[in-house]
C-alpha cells in the first residue's frame, strides 16, 4: 500500500482475469483483483463496489476512486456506490475535468464534485498528488 493507498481492479469478467494479469506481468501491481464472477454481481451494481471496499479494507467513510471507460457501468456505478468516478474517454484529449452538466449525475444524492472525465489515466497523476498533499496537511 504505497502512500496509504490501495490499488485494485474491478472488472466485469470471469475468473481468468487474475491469470491474464499474471501473464502480462502486472498482477503484482495490484492489492486485489475483483471480478464479477467472484462477486456474483456486475458493475454498475453496488455489490461489486462494496466488495471492492471490503477487499481494500476501507469503510464507507473512506475516500475511494474508480476509473473506467463506460459511463453507466463505471462512472454512474461508482458514484451510486459512494466512490468518486472518473470516466476515461480516450476519444478526446481531455485533461481531468469535473462533469457538472449531466442531469443523471446531478440527480444522485451526494454526487456533487464526485464525477470527472479525463482523456487518459495519465491526467490523474497531478490531481492525485494534490489530494495526497491535502490529506497530509490535514493530519
Amino acid at each position: 500500500r504505497a502512500n496509504n493507498c490501495c490499488l485494485g481492479v474491478i472488472s466485469n469478467m470471469d475468473n481468468r482475469l487474475p491469470r491474464m494479469l499474471d501473464a502480462m506481468g502486472i498482477r503484482a501491481s495490484f492489492d486485489f483483483v475483483l471480478t464479477s464472477y467472484d462477486c456474483v454481481a456486475e458493475k454498475p451494481a453496488r455489490e461489486i463496489f462494496a466488495a471492492a471496499r471490503r477487499a481494500a479494507d476501507i469503510g464507507a467513510e473512506c475516500p475511494a476512486l474508480h476509473c473506467g471507460d463506460n459511463r453507466k457501468r463505471d462512472l454512474i456505478g461508482a458514484i451510486n456506490s459512494g466512490f468518486t468516478g472518473v470516466l476515461v474517454d480516450g476519444t478526446a484529449d481531455l485533461s481531468l475535468r469535473p462533469i457538472d452538466d449531466d442531469p443523471e449525475i446531478s440527480g444522485i444524492p451526494g454526487a456533487a464534485g464526485m464525477a470527472f472525465r479525463a482523456g487518459h489515466l495519465e491526467h490523474l497523476a497531478g490531481w492525485l498528488q494534490q489530494l495526497e498533499s491535502k490529506s497530509k496537511g490535514s493530519v
